[in-house]
């Protein structure tokens, strides 16, 4: 799977489980990125 740069991913971890919430997510540059016309997802 590609990654956007500037993405953001979350994992959450508690004793030895781990649950993945977020892959790359870049939805707080879409409105930059949008305004200049400069989509690259």
């Amino acid at each position: 799977m590609p990654v956007h740069h500037t993405s953001i991913s979350v994992m959450r971890a508690a004793d030895t489980r781990r649950v993945i919430l977020t892959i790359n997510d870049y939805s707080h540059v879409m409105p930059i990125q949008s305004s200049r016309s400069d989509l690259n997802a």
